[in-house]
């Protein structure tokens, strides 16, 4: 009781030293008076909000109390206080993820990763996040950077990941095959061996390679299908992954370069993100509209909006003579999701438009936008999650209503330097920013 004394009487005489509120508020906490503890510790952080003690004590606090929200609160202040406290960021993910903000919590651990590299809990932590929003060779590329011994919780991961990832199972004799250099005798003769089943004198020759070769892709995948027939699944996924090969398509849910009816449409679930990728084909036809994908009445009237406002607004987007006897598909091609409200109206309208005139869209394009029948374009809800969601799919531009301003104002740094947000108003002017270079320019209203 004396120290606690102490402790009280130095806190009253120096009010702005934050280690003094800091030792008093921690022997509060440890004496179990978890609600003065966090009162002193708040009080100090207003004077100190950058002080990461206080602040761990504070949310330590809070989580006894079971007041999740405020302990969020306070990481987000001082975060926002010290953006390059790795620790700090690490405490924030792990809010988040108790919130079921899944997307968000993966920023974090991004950022934190960039400012402090080389945690093995946060790297985990990331794998696992990447892997369960299905961001394989994210996961097999985080998990390369660490040891996976077997029966680790990262070889575990890594396992599970193998099947799901092009490259980490069969095949990998005749790929090798097929990327030998010209002078490489140790890695030929242990493509010989193997192809009898020879797994012990390929793995002599192997061990002969040379340092050039062992530099090699080739060398990469014959040392992963030994490892693979010995049973060591999660080790030969990692070294693939280490050598860069172990990667599925590049282009993700939208495609990487400029392409005719193609873009992605943002969603929302709870906690996070998606984004669906969307085709559109135009046939010769009768004006007909087709949809297709695993869709809810209202994102299939979100279609039909779509398909009148494209010919509602023909002779504005010059549309007139592309519309002229041709039927129109569209298409929402990750069926295995269920889809639905009206939001992704403006990204079914610019496949279309793309599809009937033949003009490409941008590459790694998604759009967020309820329409009308006129084209105006409406604002939608959960857009911090569909941005972030486009900022882990790689998407590098999002057509969004204007209207949204105040939320796409509050959008963190992490999405914003490597998202651009396009804001319109009508489905023209997402047109003219949805176009790849060359694409027609329709009149704005």
């Amino acid at each position: 009781m004396d120290a606690l004394r102490d402790l009280k009487r130095r806190a009253i005489l120096h009010p702005d030293d934050a280690g003094a509120a800091f030792a008093l508020a921690e022997a509060l906490l440890g004496a179990g008076e978890t609600a003065e503890a966090r009162r002193i510790a708040e009080q100090a952080l207003l004077r100190s909000p950058a002080h990461g003690n206080l602040v761990r004590l504070a949310v330590a606090c809070c989580r006894r109390e079971s007041r999740t929200a405020r302990a969020r609160e306070l990481l987000d202040a001082a975060v926002k206080a010290a953006p390059e406290d790795a620790a700090l960021r690490d405490e924030r993910a792990g809010i988040l993820d108790e919130e079921g903000r899944l997307d968000d919590a993966l920023l974090e651990r991004e950022v934190a990763d960039r400012l402090a590299p080389g945690d093995e809990g946060r790297l985990l932590a990331l794998a696992d996040g990447y892997a369960r929003r299905g961001l394989v060779a994210r996961a097999l590329r985080v998990l390369a950077r660490l040891d996976a011994p077997d029966g680790t919780d990262a070889a575990r991961l890594a396992a599970s990941l193998r099947e799901r990832c092009p490259g980490a199972g069969e095949g990998l004799v005749e790929r090798a095959a097929a990327a030998l250099p010209p002078d490489a005798p140790a890695l030929r003769d242990a493509v010989e061996r193997l192809r009898r089943d020879d797994a012990a004198l390929a793995r002599r020759a192997l061990a002969r390679a040379s340092d050039a070769e062992r530099a090699t892709g080739a060398h990469a995948l014959l040392r992963a299908e030994l490892l693979r027939r010995d049973g060591r699944d999660a080790e030969a996924a990692i070294a693939l992954a280490r050598a860069g090969i172990a990667e599925p398509p590049q282009d993700g849910p939208v495609p990487a370069h400029a392409a005719v009816g193609r873009i992605g449409a943002l969603g929302w679930r709870p906690g996070s993100g998606c984004v669906s990728p969307v085709e559109a084909v135009a046939v010769p036809g009768e004006g007909r509209l087709a949809f297709s994908g695993n869709v809810g009445q209202v994102g299939r009237e979100a279609g039909e909006v779509a398909w009148t406002c494209l010919r509602a607004v023909a002779a504005r987007v010059g549309l007139e003579d592309a519309l002229r006897g041709k039927d129109l598909h569209l298409h929402f091609v990750d069926t295995e999701i269920s889809k639905d409200g009206p939001s992704a109206g403006i990204a079914l309208w610019l496949a279309g438009a793309s599809a009937l005139s033949g003009r490409p869209l941008r590459g790694r394009l998604a759009a967020s936008g309820e329409l009308t029948l006129h084209g105006d374009v409406r604002p939608v809800g959960g857009l911090h999650e569909k941005l972030v969601a486009a900022r882990l799919a790689g998407v590098s531009r999002v057509i969004a209503p204007r209207a949204n301003r105040r939320e796409l104002e509050a959008l963190p740094a992490e999405v914003t330097r490597e998202v651009e947000v396009v804001q319109v108003d009508d489905a023209a002017a997402a047109l003219r920013e949805a176009l790849a270079a060359g694409g027609p320019r329709g009149e704005s209203r």
